[in-house]
């Protein structure tokens, strides 16, 4: 598509948006997704604005020792309660998602939201990054986060209308 990015600019929303509203954001070509929380809810938004978003792969999350917020221990519980835990007493998953073991981190975090979606471009390193940043098709995949956001919509919407009995 045409819709390349020529001249980088970064910056934080806040930055940008002391009182942002998503509406802001869609005049931005892309977003730079430098996650700090597992949980975070703003992936979900800016997806389903179809705003190209650019995230980290799950190396570079373990590696730079961000989003520890999934596991309990320190975040959610004490260490001595977190050490009493019986982690895989009654599953056969083969991992604890409790623990900072490399391997356990890279299976359990390919599950957060942003590794889910289909179109979101995962870089490796900067280098990787800025690669992506001025080559991909932002175009191709902001229409294709349109189509996946719209058969989500309408995954979710029969599911409710089942549970609704309408």
């Amino acid at each position: 598509g045409d819709n390349k990015i020529n001249t980088i600019t970064f910056s934080l929303i806040r930055s940008l948006y002391p009182r942002f509203r998503y509406d802001d954001l869609k005049s931005h070509p892309a977003v730079v997704v430098y996650p700090y929380s597992i949980y975070s809810v703003n992936m979900l938004e800016l997806y389903e604005l179809n705003i190209p978003m650019l995230v980290p792969s799950p190396d570079v999350i373990i590696r730079n020792n961000i989003m520890n917020d999934r596991v309990l221990y320190p975040t959610y519980c004490t260490e001595k309660k977190y050490s009493n835990m019986k982690l895989n007493a009654l599953t056969d998953i083969p991992y604890s998602p409790n623990t900072y073991d490399y391997a356990a981190q890279k299976y359990w975090i390919k599950y957060s939201f942003m590794y889910q979606a289909k179109n979101t471009v995962i870089w490796e390193s900067e280098e990787d990054l800025m690669n992506k940043l001025h080559y991909a098709d932002l175009d191709r995949v902001r229409n294709a986060m349109f189509d996946e956001n719209e058969q989500r919509r309408d995954v979710a919407n029969h599911a409710w209308r089942t549970a609704l009995g309408l």
